[in-house]
């Protein structure tokens, strides 16, 4: 991977991928996560879709990643006492930042 121009996109990624794993996690059985379960689960394929792809030095995976953490940050947004949720839109907006930037 071109260390400089997409590792700074990948780290964002690895970390989405974390938050949305606890974030997914947290709201397992919660009545009305349903949303946000999904969204969380999509976020994560999007993100390793896209490490995948800046490993092969493209960055053809970053618009369809930030429209999916774009999703994700939605969903968790509406449920802001909940700081499993709180955490993982912080960091998909940083990881849409990213990959935007790169887009």
């Amino acid at each position: 991977m071109a260390e400089d121009r997409f590792s700074s996109c990948s780290k964002a990624c690895e970390a989405c991928i974390k938050e949305c794993e606890v974030c997914k996690e947290a709201c397992l059985g919660k009545r009305g996560m349903e949303g946000c379960l999904l969204a969380c689960r999509e976020c994560i394929s999007a993100c390793q879709d896209c490490i995948d792809i800046l490993e092969g030095d493209s960055e053809a995976g970053c618009e369809a990643c930030a429209a999916a953490c774009q999703a994700c940050v939605a969903e968790c947004e509406k449920h802001p006492d909940d700081e499993a949720c709180v955490r993982c839109a912080e960091t998909c907006k940083k990881c849409v930042d990213e990959c935007l930037a790169l887009v």
